[in-house]
């Protein structure tokens, strides 16, 4: 189907409009600069074979943005994508019974097996779901034309989204959904409901976390009952505190910090690092063979291109937030990129590009 789009794009959108487009959209020029940029370092360092895997991925959101130029209005894509995920949430809910049905046990906390049973991989149906979620809420307050009912149905569908993501308890997800909610209460409703409306969310989440032991032990690591303070238990337990801190290791001040030491590169450095600094034979093995990266977007554009992609590409979240004057919409969508990519690489993903560029698109498309 994408390929379709972009094949009719070349038929229905003029080069004029395309040149036109990235003197307008200066975000997007901005990007294209930043991803001019890391191809030129990566070819610097004789690592442009091994990283082209990532430049395949990040071409996706530099194809997909351009295709909207010429769309009016996208409430037709935002109304959609929300049916859509909806969609996937009742598949991934059938899923969850059926497996539950099977086994005869619900525990999500630890082990991969989660992302078989549902539609996709947690964190990036945690991702989509918080996408679908930021909408349906902007949609509810700004479509003051639809009937009420409708609008409500808006309202229903970001309730169901949030009990979704704490039954599949996606932590990150989670986290996104309730800064949404605190940032909607805060700036759509008058000071003396915000109180009472922040404070029936934050009982809500309590209950739910006393009620699915998967929550306690996914956030606070209540299985492990041979550690006693919580910071020793995420250093046991929380891969990403190994990987931070290999990746807080590689960063130093010479050469590489300016062009990077490449995407494939990155990673072999800290396989390495995994090898000769984690004690534990098991868990050093575990690390090596699944090669983790940085998890965390912007270690990897620093460690990979140098501070000077990192700006450009930071330079980009910027700009898209200033265009739009602060509104719900785009707070909500950058703030919930934001905390997505402090966590994983969504560039290295096919999947994390084609949500990249849909939240670009949104945030590019909401002046109008």
């Amino acid at each position: 189907m994408l390929i379709t789009l972009v094949l009719l794009g070349f038929f229905i959108i003029k080069k004029s409009e395309i040149k036109a487009f990235v003197k307008k959209e200066k975000s997007y020029a901005i990007f294209l600069v930043f991803f001019c940029v890391i191809i030129v370092f990566s070819l610097i360092n004789g690592e442009i074979k091994n990283d082209l895997f990532l430049f395949q991925k990040l071409a996706i959101p530099l194809i997909l943005i351009p295709l909207i130029i010429p769309l009016k209005t996208i409430i037709h894509v935002k109304i959609t994508f929300i049916v859509a995920v909806f969609l996937a949430i009742l598949i991934s809910i059938y899923n969850i019974v059926v497996f539950i049905n099977d086994t005869g046990e619900f525990s999500f906390s630890q082990g991969n097996f989660i992302n078989e049973v549902l539609i996709s991989e947690r964190l990036y149906l945690g991702f989509t779901c918080v996408i679908s979620l930021v909408l349906s809420l902007h949609l509810y307050s700004n479509t003051l034309k639809l009937k009420k009912g409708v609008r409500l149905l808006f309202l229903f569908n970001a309730v169901i989204i949030l009990l979704f993501l704490l039954v599949i308890a996606a932590r990150i997800a989670i986290i996104s959904a309730v800064f949404v909610f605190i940032y909607f209460i805060y700036s759509q409703y008058k000071s003396r409901y915000k109180f009472i409306i922040a404070f029936g969310l934050i009982f809500f989440l309590a209950l739910f976390f006393l009620v699915n032991p998967n929550l306690s032990k996914r956030f606070f690591h209540s299985n492990d009952t041979y550690t006693d303070s919580l910071f020793e238990k995420i250093k046991k337990r929380e891969p990403r505190y190994e990987i931070w801190n290999c990746s807080l290791g590689l960063i130093d001040y010479n050469k590489e910090l300016i062009i990077g030491h490449g995407y494939y590169n990155t990673k072999e450095l800290l396989v390495n690092c995994y090898a000769n600094n984690i004690k534990d034979k098991a868990r050093k093995e575990w690390f090596v063979n699944s090669r983790f990266n940085t998890h965390n977007q912007f270690f990897d554009i620093l460690l990979s291109s140098g501070f000077i992609a990192l700006g450009l590409f930071l330079l980009y979240l910027y700009d898209l937030m200033i265009i739009n004057r602060f509104s719900f919409l785009v707070i909500s969508l950058l703030g919930v990129l934001f905390l997505v990519m402090l966590v994983e690489n969504i560039l290295h993903r096919q999947v994390g590009c084609y949500l990249f560029a849909f939240s670009s698109i949104l945030l590019l498309k909401s002046r109008e």
